[in-house]
């Protein structure tokens, strides 16, 4: 199921154009600037949220401007051990992840970039097709 899923939101990726430097793979395409739920007007963000990576590139941080409820804990940083990185997806586990699919399992989230200011999560024991509302990117403060 896994190999099915990762297979098909990478050959649905690679169908969007996007110019990047081919060394780049999605977690390079989303560090520097804030991201957010709502779709900026003019280039700013409310709701923003940022992303660092570790130095061994194993663990990715979310951090948002404001605690928000996430399972059984708020908060306003989640971390994610990341488990396979392509050049427009990366599966990784939520380190609170207390969901579990239909044999037991628990679920692990597939971020997919759909272009080079948008990306979208997928749960693991979700069809193919859904998808989360898409997250946008911000515009640098200018």
């Amino acid at each position: 199921m896994i190999r099915l899923a990762r297979a098909a939101c990478v050959a649905w990726a690679a169908l969007l154009p996007m110019p990047v430097p081919a060394a780049a793979d999605v977690l390079d395409r989303l560090m520097g600037r804030p991201w957010s739920h709502v779709r900026p007007e003019g280039g700013a963000c409310e709701e923003a949220f940022w992303f660092e990576l570790n130095p061994e590139r194993s663990r990715l941080t979310v951090r948002l401007n404001e605690p928000v409820p996430s399972r059984d804990i708020v908060g306003d940083t989640f971390h994610y051990q990341l488990r396979e990185v392509h050049e427009t997806t990366a599966r990784m586990f939520l380190e609170h992840e207390t969901w579990r699919d239909g044999s037991g399992q628990l679920v692990e989230w597939w971020l997919i970039l759909l272009g080079p200011d948008s990306f979208a999560w997928r749960r693991s024991d979700w069809p193919i097709w859904n998808l989360t509302p898409l997250r946008y990117r911000c515009a640098l403060p200018g």
